[in-house]
């Protein structure tokens, strides 16, 4: 499995059909800002899992969202994620993350 975080961003990646990656970023729901998906890398990959784990306790605690995708098809696309406030859908992100994929045999 391909891991990538924050520092992954803007890359460029070459994977193979059937491996999977996940992509880690840094969240506190309880600030309002969300991770949410822009682009979802169809037809090319898969999401396979979206989860957020907590930091811990006390309640609150900020934490990791995470992603796994699978390659399913060759080609070309992009994961695009923003974080941002839901009641702020009309600004752009607070921050963003893209990852460019490119799926071979």
């Amino acid at each position: 499995m391909l891991e990538f975080d924050e520092h992954s961003d803007g890359h460029k990646i070459e994977a193979g059909l059937g491996e999977e990656i996940e992509i880690r970023l840094p969240e506190n729901p309880t600030t309002g800002y969300r991770w949410r998906i822009v682009q979802e890398g169809k037809p090319v990959c898969a999401l396979v899992d979206d989860a957020f784990v907590s930091g811990g306790k006390p309640p609150g605690r900020a934490g990791v969202h995470f992603w796994k995708y699978k390659l399913v098809a060759e080609g070309r696309t992009v994961i695009e994620l923003g974080c941002r406030r839901s009641w702020e859908s009309a600004a752009p992100p607070a921050r963003t993350f893209k990852l460019e994929l490119i799926g071979t045999k």
